[in-house]
């Protein structure tokens, strides 16, 4: 029989995926495919598309691109060209995507990705958690708001996952170079290796890092061979774009420290922004470099207490991190749930918050309109990154705090 709290819990994510199934159904036959739905998925299907007709000199052209994706969004008023900045070795996959028609192939990459993230995701519990446990954990991982974003946006997040997973199963059984090769698929989006890279650095992880030296120089000769030096270097110049503010970047509803710059800049002074935020992600950097270094040898709880630290100060700290990037957790939480040290109060918090927030969002949004009040400009992105925001530190401080128990134990 179902205890009350599963029959709760049960309850709970229910209404979690009614609130998924209302969105979608709103945004597809009210706004139409692609307009958000499934952007982001015609922005690398568009890349496929220019690739397989132009040639990869226009991959990263945003004229090109935007002739492309403008004429599958049904949204005008609002249009803006999504770039995909990936090396040119990972346009590939989406130039057979692009043999399709656009509304097929998102459909077809959607079923694929819920496929494999549902067999990566049971296969990893399978090997770390028991099956009472599994209960709670997959629904809750499925229906996480970072999970729902990413197929909402079409996005490659659930590739960074088993890259990130296998890059932590491989270590954990002393195999550093296939780590290190694994960890060279977060190349995808290079912005996740911001303190990964130095943390194997510092401690000394050479054949990690070798293994990742390996895999990155084969993506980079692939792409080179592929899109030629040409296309690299357009690429580069799209980085840069990137770093300094695309419209598209959507820095409003990020994750990160940068989010609460673009905020307080805005509604109080750029420079009250900046110390605020430079503030907060030195805090975050001084607090992983510090769960770093109590980081005792040869044990796998610690190194994976570490490892799940390090990743939320990765998304608290990196300049462009969007909500579905909280799916690089997964690995780590999987494997810390069936531990003791784990707090499964703060993992339902994480699951639960988010969406709590998000409901609020829209309800005070409809009552703003009902009332004809203005609510002032992304607030909702504030409120909901804000909420992960905070819970991307409750994560890094409980991490640090685990750590520091163990060397004082010790």
């Amino acid at each position: 029989m179902l205890t009350s709290s599963r029959r709760s819990q049960n309850l709970a994510f229910s209404a979690i995926a009614g609130l998924y199934l209302g969105i979608v159904i709103y945004s597809l036959f009210i706004e139409g495919l692609f307009a958000p739905l499934g952007r982001d998925f015609l922005a690398f299907w568009s890349a496929g598309y220019v690739a397989n007709t132009m040639g990869y000199s226009k991959v990263y052209d945003l004229e090109a691109l935007g002739k492309i994706q403008a004429t599958f969004t049904s949204s005008q008023k609002s249009f803006l060209t999504i770039p995909s900045p990936f090396l040119p070795v990972f346009i590939v996959p989406f130039r057979i995507f692009a043999l399709l028609p656009p509304e097929a192939s998102f459909f077809l990459w959607s079923s694929l990705n819920l496929f494999l993230l549902i067999y990566y995701l049971s296969f990893l519990s399978r090997k770390f958690t028991s099956r009472q446990e599994k209960k709670g954990l997959l629904p809750g991982l499925l229906l996480a708001f970072p999970t729902f974003y990413s197929f909402y946006c079409g996005q490659i997040n659930v590739w960074l996952v088993i890259c990130l997973g296998e890059f932590m199963r491989a270590y954990l059984e002393r195999k550093p170079l296939k780590a290190g090769a694994y960890l060279a698929g977060l190349l995808l989006k290079p912005q996740t290796l911001i303190l990964l890279l130095p943390f194997l650095l510092l401690k000394g992880e050479i054949k990690a890092l070798g293994g990742f030296t390996l895999a990155a120089l084969a993506l980079l000769a692939l792409s080179i061979l592929i899109g030629g030096q040409e296309g690299l270097k357009e690429l580069f110049l799209l980085w840069l774009r990137y770093a300094k503010g695309l419209p598209t970047a959507g820095p409003e509803a990020m994750i990160n420290w940068r989010m609460l710059l673009v905020h307080l800049s805005t509604h109080l002074s750029p420079t009250i922004g900046w110390v605020i935020a430079g503030m907060g992600m030195a805090l975050t950097a001084g607090l992983t470099f510090y769960l770093w270094k109590k980081l005792p040898p040869n044990d796998s709880e610690a190194f994976v207490v570490a490892f799940l630290g390090t990743i939320a100060a990765t998304l608290a700290i990196t300049w462009h991190s969007h909500f579905h990037l909280g799916m690089l957790l997964f690995p780590s939480i999987i494997w810390l749930y069936h531990t003791k040290i784990f707090p499964k109060s703060l993992f339902y918090v994480w699951v639960f918050a988010p969406i709590a927030t998000l409901f609020l969002i829209y309800l005070v949004g409809a009552l703003a309109q009902i009332a004809k009040i203005t609510l002032p400009l992304y607030w909702g992105g504030f409120l909901l990154g804000s909420c992960f925001l905070a819970l991307n530190l409750c994560f890094l401080i409980w991490s640090v705090k685990t750590l520091s128990i163990k060397a004082n134990a010790g």
